[in-house]
C-alpha cells in the first residue's frame, strides 16, 4: 500500500561505486524491489549471477556472520549440480535469462542452499530467506537465487531452520542455538523428488502469497519489469555515482536516484534490512540537506567551483530547471531531462 505523502530520502550509493554499469543496474533494480512498500509477493528479488561474480564477494579472513555465510554459499555453488539448463543468445543479459527461466517456475531443483538472515535490532528491520540454486546457461554454471523479505522474528527464523534439518544433505545437520549462528550457517537442503519447489517450502515457511507468486512466475516478471524501468536511471546517473567522492555529494545523488525510482516504478521506498537508505536520518529539498546529526547544510552557501579540474557547482539544470545542487563535469547528464552539460 502506498502512502499519500512520500518523503524524499537519500540512497547510500557507496556500495555501487567501483562496479560496472551492469552490476549497478542489477543493484538498483534489486533495491527497488526489496525496499518497495508493497506486499511480500511483490518484493521477491530474483537474481542470476555468474559464480565468479559471486566469488568476488567472498572475504576470506572475515569473521562476520554474513561473510562466513557468503563463503559457504560460494563453495557449495562450485560443487552443486544444476537441474535446469537453458539456452539464450546473450548469457550476460539478465532479462533474457529470467525470461527463459519462466518455463521452469516451479521445477524441483534437487538441492538448494537456504540462507536465513533474521532481523537484528538497530541493524536489520526484517528477515531475509534466500534460496540458492545453480543452473546451466549455455553450458556454463550460474547461480540463481530468490531473496524473500519477511517479518519473521529471530525465534521464528530458528524454528524454520529446525524444520529444514531433516532435509539437510550434510550429516549431522547443524543445530543453531541463536540468531548469529543461524546467519553464519546456510543450509544445503535436498527437496524430495515427489515435491515441487513451492510445494516443499510452503509446508515449512508460512508465506502463502510468496509461494503463489513464485509458482505462477510473477516474481520473475516483477524483476524483469524492475530491470526495464530502472535502466534509464543507470544511464543517466552512472557517471554521477562514480564521481560522487564526498558524503555530501553521495547524499545528493542518492536522493535524486531514489526520487526517480519511486516515480518510474510508482512505489514508495522504505528503509530495508540492508541499510541502503539514510531514511531514518535525512530528507532532501532543492536547497538544503539535513544531516544525520541535525546539521543543516545550505546548498546556496556551498563553495562554487568554476573550472577546477573542469568541474563547476551547478544549482539547476540550464535546460529544464531541475535541481542539480552538486559539482559536475563536462558530459554530466541531467537525471530529469537527459540534457548534457557541455562545460563553460
Amino acid at each position: 500500500m502506498q502512502r499519500s505523502e512520500s518523503p524524499n530520502f537519500a540512497i547510500d550509493i557507496k556500495g555501487w561505486q567501483g562496479k560496472t554499469p551492469d552490476r549497478v543496474h542489477e543493484d538498483i533494480a534489486s533495491f527497488a524491489l526489496e525496499a518497495g512498500d508493497r506486499s511480500p509477493g511483490q518484493r521477491i528479488n530474483t537474481v542470476v549471477l555468474n559464480p565468479s561474480g559471486f566469488g568476488n564477494l567472498v572475504r576470506e579472513n572475515s569473521r562476520e556472520a554474513e561473510d562466513i555465510a557468503t563463503k559457504k554459499i560460494f563453495e557449495w555453488a562450485q560443487q552443486a549440480r544444476p537441474a535446469i539448463e537453458i539456452q539464450v543468445e546473450s548469457p550476460s543479459d539478465e532479462i533474457e535469462v529470467l525470461n527463459s527461466l519462466c518455463s521452469f517456475t516451479d521445477t524441483n531443483p534437487g538441492t538448494v542452499m537456504v540462507w536465513i538472515s533474521p532481523p537484528v535490532e538497530k541493524k536489520y528491520d526484517e528477515a531475509r530467506i534466500v534460496i540458492y540454486q545453480t543452473i546451466w546457461v549455455n553450458g556454463q554454471k550460474y547461480l540463481f537465487f530468490r531473496a524473500i523479505c519477511s517479518r519473521h522474528t529471530p525465534e521464528e527464523c530458528l524454528r524454520i531452520s529446525r524444520q529444514l534439518r531433516p532435509f539437510v544433505s550434510t550429516k549431522p545437520a547443524p543445530f543453531m542455538a541463536n540468531s548469529e549462528q543461524l546467519t553464519a550457517t546456510p543450509l544445503p537442503v535436498t527437496i524430495p523428488k515427489n515435491q515441487t519447489y513451492t510445494g516443499f517450502f510452503s509446508q515449512i515457511v508460512d508465506l502463502p502469497e510468496v509461494w503463489q507468486a513464485i509458482a505462477q512466475g510473477e516474481d520473475l516478471k516483477e524483476k524483469i519489469e524492475a530491470l526495464k524501468k530502472t535502466e534509464a536511471i543507470v544511464n543517466l546517473h552512472y557517471q554521477s555515482i562514480t564521481q560522487a567522492g564526498t558524503f555530501q555529494y553521495q547524499w545528493l545523488v542518492g536522493s535524486q536516484i531514489e526520487q526517480l525510482i519511486q516515480k518510474k516504478m510508482n512505489l514508495t521506498l522504505l528503509p530495508g534490512p540492508c541499510g541502503e537508505l539514510y531514511s531514518n536520518f535525512t530528507s532532501f529539498t532543492s536547497t538544503s540537506v539535513f544531516g544525520i546529526f541535525g546539521v543543516e547544510i545550505d546548498a546556496k552557501n556551498l563553495p562554487v567551483s568554476s573550472g577546477r579540474e573542469g568541474k563547476k557547482y551547478v544549482y539547476n539544470c540550464g535546460n529544464c530547471g531541475a535541481p542539480i545542487n552538486m559539482e559536475i563535469s563536462k558530459g554530466y547528464r541531467c537525471p530529469c531531462c537527459g540534457g548534457v552539460y557541455e562545460g563553460c
